[in-house]
């Protein structure tokens, strides 16, 4: 056995311990065990760190909970600093909040409320039509335009030279869409007034083309000159088309007040899809044109190739220098008049004033009451509800188109507000032998049907 005390080995039947003294116990060898108090005592630092750990971490969590959800009233919303940290929707969720969205239509723009001059010049053009195009130039209202006379010095008669008036007026006046080069895409033909000097102006034409960069001239050309200015007392512009093709424009203006005379300008150009061409032009000034027409040989030659055969016969037999409405394919497009309040009456007591004015064509049944009386064989079927003074101004509408001057008033008046119509003053020149054979029949026929009415 051993000693309780030191664990000396004790022999048996000694009563105390040979090394330490201590009594020798009957209970047998035990070992000294630690109690279950000192062993707990040791835990308790650890148990308390791990509380502590515990209620720091809570609150914590706590806290930043807190933190997190309460809106931050310093941050803009559109601040792309701000790092707050967003809840991850899921896709069920981010389809229901797309669907919910309700949009303000006042904070969007819409296309109506954009404004077109802000889109380019090209896009703007692709999406114009020519009409719509040409209404945007630069544009001159000749209708009721004046111009006015001052002398060349204060001691002098009145003279060449005008003021104000047509000297400052430049622009686009007329437009006609229409495919002029024949392939089969339209053009826009543009007429544009424009000034040369102080004193004087011109005619312009100028053809568009639609092109990828939009709509741009392509070609140009002086149709007629020394217009509507100095010397220009009184005169008539006009434009025809014929065939679709040809453009023809004249000029015939006269001078009285310093001078005795007329300037004539004639002038057939075409557009060949690149340039305009000159087929045939004329111009003269003077008070004597006597024989004129017979020297006119190449002029002459020229408008009998584009088919004017009756304005050749005309410059050729009367020496009348103008467009003649009944040759073939004249279609009227617009006329210019310059009308004098002296009216080749001029003496000094009345101020000159020169008044412009415009006339456009319309469809040609609203510029003849028979569109076909000079190409076309009439019947009875024709002029059956004409009147008895329709039919008297039906027949001098195949004169007129002759430029036959009328001596009857309301005649005069009548055809002075047509767009082709041009008083040559030439009353008795227009025979039969200048009409054609289906001019004469048509005349006759309406000669008839008038002696039957009442």
């Amino acid at each position: 056995m051993f000693c309780n005390n030191c664990g000396v080995q004790i022999n048996e039947g000694e009563k105390f311990c040979k090394k330490c003294g201590a009594p020798v116990s009957t209970q047998g060898p035990t070992m000294v065990k630690k109690t279950k108090e000192s062993k707990s005592g040791k835990k308790w630092p650890v148990i308390i760190l791990a509380v502590l750990a515990v209620v720091i971490l809570i609150t914590g969590v706590l806290f930043g909970a807190f933190y997190l959800n309460k809106p931050d009233e310093n941050i803009s919303v559109n601040n792309k600093y701000k790092t707050q940290t967003q809840p991850t929707e899921t896709t069920d969720e981010k389809k229901e909040s797309v669907e919910n969205i309700v949009v303000d239509s006042s904070e969007v723009e819409t296309v109506e409320n954009v404004n077109p001059f802000e889109k380019s010049n090209e896009e703007t053009q692709e999406e114009m039509s020519f009409d719509e195009f040409a209404a945007t130039l630069p544009r001159c209202d000749l209708e009721g335009k004046q111009y006015f006379y001052e002398p060349e010095d204060p001691a002098s008669e009145y003279i060449l030279y005008e003021t104000e008036g047509l000297r400052n007026t430049e622009g686009c006046f007329e437009w006609l869409v229409s495919d002029f080069d024949g392939d089969e895409e339209n053009e826009l033909l543009t007429l544009w007034l424009k000034s040369a000097t102080d004193n004087y102006n011109y005619i312009e034409a100028q053809m568009y083309e639609r092109t990828k960069e939009g709509i741009l001239v392509s070609a140009s050309t002086n149709l007629l000159s020394r217009v509507l200015g100095a010397g220009n007392d009184e005169g008539t512009i006009r434009f025809f088309i014929k065939d679709n093709y040809y453009i023809c424009a004249e000029s015939i203006f006269h001078s009285y007040i310093c001078a005795d005379g007329v300037g004539i300008d004639m002038h057939v150009s075409y557009y060949d899809g690149t340039n305009f061409v000159n087929a045939a032009q004329k111009s003269i000034g003077g008070s004597d044109f006597y024989e004129e027409g017979k020297k006119s040989v190449d002029f002459r030659n020229q408008l009998l190739a584009l088919g004017l055969t009756k304005t050749a016969n005309m410059i050729l037999n009367y020496d009348q220098f103008a467009f003649i409405a009944a040759d073939k394919g004249m279609v009227p497009w617009v006329k210019i008049t310059a009308e004098n309040n002296t009216y080749q009456n001029f003496n000094g007591d009345v101020e000159p004033v020169v008044t412009c004015h415009i006339i456009k064509s319309g469809a040609l049944q609203t510029e003849y009451l028979l569109p076909n009386s000079s190409e076309v064989y009439l019947t009875l079927a024709d002029i059956q509800g004409f009147t008895k003074e329709e039919l008297r101004v039906a027949r001098n509408e195949i004169y007129a188109r002759y430029g036959w001057g009328f001596d009857d008033e309301n005649l005069a008046n009548y055809f002075s507000q047509k767009s082709w119509y041009f008083s040559c003053g030439y009353s008795k020149n227009v025979v039969d032998t200048d009409l054609t054979e289906v001019e004469i029949a048509n005349r006759d026929l309406i000669i008839e049907r008038e002696n039957e009415l009442p």
